[in-house]
């Protein structure tokens, strides 16, 4: 919510009807613990499952184009995506450092294991075409910037992940590959849920 949750907290404890919403769910009302429940409560009903992609995988090989097949192969192979974005939601739900210049010291400000610096979680790529700007800092505008960044094996943060070494010294995408990967990667974007907006405490 753009604060520290202690203030977060006491704000919400303010504004009145909140408390009584939050004991419906929660037995001990507001607390740090249960706004962070309520919040992921709502982020897993936020889910892109019927994608093009999703329809050729139970079948449907006409779900996809010739172009995006090709990004598909090169995700599976060549430009090594799906080595961390596998499985059903395509992340491994591991932490990695992918080489961005950057001052946020990602899990090690939970963690404190010089290991851990500038690392983050894989992200799901569904819904990824309504999620841009991309990366922690939103420092990438485009798709098209995320590929060239890894295609380059990343920036020269000095605790970068051995997978981007590999991207900069073995894959080397070439111009049509990156428009391939693009295509399929664009499959993935699907259509997000909508929500109504609710009326809640301290609203007018």
């Amino acid at each position: 919510m753009n604060m520290p949750l202690d203030e977060l907290l006491e704000k919400l404890k303010g504004i009145e009807g909140y408390e009584e919403l939050f004991l419906v769910a929660f037995d001990d009302g507001i607390t740090e613990e249960n706004i962070g429940k309520a919040l992921a409560a709502f982020q897993r009903l936020i889910v892109v499952n019927d994608t093009a992609y999703d329809r050729f995988l139970k079948g449907d090989r006409e779900a996809l184009t010739e172009e995006e097949i090709r990004g598909l192969d090169l995700f599976a192979g060549k430009a090594f995506c799906i080595t961390c974005h596998g499985g059903e939601n395509l992340s491994d739900n591991m932490y990695y450092n992918i080489g961005l210049n950057s001052e946020d010291e990602g899990r090690y400000g939970v963690t404190k294991d010089d290991g851990d610096l500038g690392r983050f979680r894989t992200p799901s790529l569904y819904g990824i075409t309504h999620t841009a700007p991309y990366m922690h800092n939103g420092s990438l505008e485009t798709l098209e910037d995320v590929i060239r960044f890894y295609n380059r094996g990343g920036d020269d943060h000095p605790n970068k992940s051995i997978f981007m070494h590999m991207f900069m010294s073995e894959i080397n995408l070439t111009e049509e590959e990156e428009k391939d990967l693009l295509a399929f990667l664009r499959v993935l974007g699907g259509e997000p849920p909508i929500f109504s907006k609710p009326e809640l405490p301290g609203m007018k």
